[in-house]
């Protein structure tokens, strides 16, 4: 027989095209599958409603607070020289600080503290087990971590301007809500006023400090101006020098706002120095954390850390968008700690550019005073003390006037945070209504119902149906077979023996496509069939195949070449002693053994009707590749194909064993069995493109084993209208045929 051409897989633009469905298609796949999706659903639907109904119901307590921008001691972030943008950036940055405050464990736990026992109690009930039911060696419950976790919200209003802040307070107690809502409310207010008095205290002291140095230094230079009077005996005055002292006073107001800057600037030194690195703390001192620039990158970190809050509820830690976002947040932070350390060093160099301007200051006057004739050096001398004393006098009276503003301030209440409303009692739950809970249960039970189907449709990756062999082997269909769970292997096997009338129309149009596509009865015809996975009844198509051929008057020989698990003795009902492995183990010791005395001895061919032999495989082996890949099989081989017509090749699964693609190298053609819902699509490609690259390739499939005719059939009727089996793919007269056959 001529080496016909190999068969060549479809276009994947054809087959993905046949394989699209429609709504109608999802329809029939909820309809075959609705039980699955059903049960699922009423599942789900049930434990929905479980766990609303069982749920305890929470009461919301809600308070707000207001925090106003025109105390004078805060910055006025509304003022026109800036533009809008930048303004909404810093009244941003400046409500965000406060609502982080408002979430911090140190203001959680002076809440907690303020509760009583009882209250305590009645608010970790809910959370953990009540204190008499608890061991003895168990650790205190974290009262504040449960408050911030599960009963704490807090959020600003709607408008991105806007001042007001609102508290929520969730807890199955309405009272206990509401107690923990204007605590909250109080001990923020406290917590602010507390941070403004300590930054103004520490103020108050750093002048008081400054106040009374400069007064020791007063006194010790009044003394040592007297002193120097008497030594030098100044008590009348000399010419005016109107030049000179203008001069030395227009200077001596220099180094005077020299020193007060100076003194300014050691002041801010010592307010950083105390800071102690602290970024926050840095942050609260207004010549640092009201810098523009410094006031932009902050609101920039915070709106990464809000970005970095929605990316969590959305992705996992190393989706590339959260590694994004935590590097630009490293990199924010590392520029808003630059600027900060940046301002401190302006600082600090802002007073040593004061001192070293004092410093040339005060070389001018000496340059200026040694103008001075040497006549007057004591008078000159006696006048820069005089003016140095003037100098402290005025630093003494500044500095005395900030201290009792300072004082003063400390006794004024400047906290800017208002409360706006305080919480009431909650009178309704955020419990759900009976119409709520059955809408969701409903709803929730019909996506179950759709879904379930839709995804195991999806996710079933086993041959299924008719489309699916064409598709995924790129081979024809050559016929397929129902399943018939009440027939046993002997049954099938002889089905178009018995003209089994379930079974023999199927074989017949199996036969009429292999005559269509082989020259019968000008050569011999060798056919190899195999699968890709046990079980999946090539036995029984090879047999059927094997009487189909004979009564068509074909001489047929049908050789059980499965030696790891032999079936067709069986399915005959035959005796196995003899065989190919028994020839073969005989042949070895045998000058000629595929000669006629021989073959007649040992083959053990048992004749199944007139037509139609059998040459079972004589036992089983574990060494099959080497039987079958023997010369002396190969030689057997030959002689049979010259004795018969029509030589039918029954082999292992090539999906799992090597065999069929030896006995390739003897056949014409290959028969490629597949069950439905038995071997995966994969498989079936990889068994067929291993089959492929032998001397028998693939001529077509048959599918056996229907559970599901309207799954085989397909889901829609807009594909290809013929198949292999010349069965149309319209479901309703596929069906049919099979009713009236049966």
């Amino acid at each position: 027989m001529a080496k016909r051409k190999k068969n060549k897989r479809p276009g994947f633009e054809a087959d993905a095209n046949a394989k699209l469905i429609s709504l109608i298609d999802i329809l029939y796949i909820i309809r075959n599958r609705w039980k699955t999706g059903f049960f699922a659903g009423a599942a789900f639907a049930l434990l929905f409603i479980y766990a609303v109904v069982s749920r305890e119901d929470v009461y919301e307590a809600q308070a707000s607070m207001i925090v106003e921008l025109n105390s004078k001691n805060m910055m006025d972030i509304r003022r026109d020289d800036d533009t809008r943008v930048t303004n909404v950036n810093l009244l941003n940055t400046y409500m965000n600080t406060y609502v982080q405050r408002l979430k911090t464990r140190e203001l959680a736990e002076a809440v907690v503290d303020s509760l009583s026992a009882e209250e305590l109690q009645d608010f970790l009930m809910p959370y953990v087990v009540p204190e008499s039911e608890r061991p003895i060696d168990a650790e205190e419950p974290d009262s504040a971590g449960l408050m911030m976790k599960y009963a704490l919200t807090v959020d600003r209003g709607e408008d991105d301007g806007s001042q007001l802040i609102r508290l929520v307070i969730s807890h199955p107690n309405a009272a206990m809500a509401q107690r923990l809502a204007n605590a909250y409310v109080d001990g923020f207010i406290n917590y602010i006023a507390s941070l403004r008095s300590t930054s103004t205290s520490e103020a108050s002291d750093f002048l008081g400090r400054q106040v009374k140095l400069l007064r020791d230094e007063l006194e010790e230079a009044e003394t040592e101006l007297q002193e120097f009077r008497w030594e030098h005996n100044l008590f009348t005055l000399q010419q005016d020098k109107g030049i000179v002292v203008e001069r030395l006073r227009r200077l001596s107001d220099a180094e005077t706002n020299a020193s007060i800057r100076l003194l300014e600037a050691e002041s801010r030194v010592e307010q950083i120095e105390k800071a102690q690195n602290d970024l926050d703390r840095l942050l609260e001192i207004p010549f640092i954390g009201g810098l523009t620039n410094i006031n932009s990158i902050y609101n920039q970190l915070n709106e990464l850390k809000r970005e970095r809050q929605a990316l969590d509820a959305t992705y996992l830690k190393r989706h590339p968008r959260v590694l994004e976002n935590e590097a630009s947040q490293q990199s924010v932070s590392a520029a808003l700690a630059l600027s900060v350390e940046h301002a401190c060093k302006q600082v600090e160099s802002e007073c040593s550019a004061i001192r070293f301007e004092l410093s040339i200051l005060d070389q001018k006057t000496s340059q200026a005073e040694q103008a001075v004739l040497d006549t007057e050096r004591s008078l000159l001398v006696y006048k820069r003390q005089e003016r140095s004393v003037e100098n402290l006098h005025r630093m003494l009276d500044l500095l005395s006037t900030r201290y009792n503003e300072t004082n003063i301030a400390q006794k004024i209440d400047l906290n800017n945070v208002r409360v706006l409303n305080r919480a009431r009692l909650p009178s309704t739950s955020n419990a759900l209504s009976r119409v709520q809970v059955l809408a969701g249960a409903l709803f929730l039970g019909g996506v179950f119902l759709v879904g379930v189907p839709l995804g195991i449709e999806l996710l079933d990756n086993r041959l299924s149906s008719f489309s699916d062999i064409e598709f995924y082997s790129g081979k024809p269909l050559l016929g397929d077979l129902r399943f018939f769970p009440k027939k046993d292997i002997r049954e099938l096997s002889q089905a178009v023996l018995r003209n089994d009338e379930d079974l023999v129309e199927s074989f017949r149009l199996i036969y009429t496509n292999l005559r269509l596509k082989n020259n019968l009865g000008e050569e011999t015809l060798s056919i190899l069939v195999t699968s890709s996975l046990p079980s999946e009844g090539k036995s029984v198509v090879s047999s059927n195949l094997a009487g189909i051929f004979s009564s068509h008057g074909y001489k047929v020989l049908l050789v059980d070449c499965d030696l790891r698990r032999s079936t067709l003795q069986s399915a005959f009902e035959k005796n196995n002693d003899l065989g190919l492995l028994s020839w073969y183990k005989e042949a070895v010791h045998l000058d000629d053994p595929t000669g006629d005395k021989e073959l007649a001895m040992l083959l053990g061919i048992v004749a199944i009707n007139g037509n139609l032999s059998l040459l079972p495989s004589g036992g089983t082996s574990s060494h099959a590749t080497e039987v079958l890949g023997d010369r002396k099989v190969a030689k057997l081989f030959e002689r049979l194909k010259a004795k018969y017509d029509v030589v039918i090749y029954d082999t292992a699964p090539v999906g799992l064993f090597s065999d069929a693609t030896l006995v390739a190298e003897y056949a014409d053609t290959c028969v490629f069995v597949a069950r439905q819902y038995h071997a995966t699509r994969s498989k079936v490609r990889n068994s067929i493109s291993l089959m492929e690259h032998t001397n028998a390739a693939v001529l077509g499939v048959v599918f056996n084993g229907i559970k599901n005719v309207p799954a085989a059939v397909g889901y829609g009727n807009h594909s290809r209208n013929h198949y292999g089996a010349g069965y149309e793919k319209n479901r309703k007269k596929y069906k049919g045929y099979y009713d009236q056959a049966s």
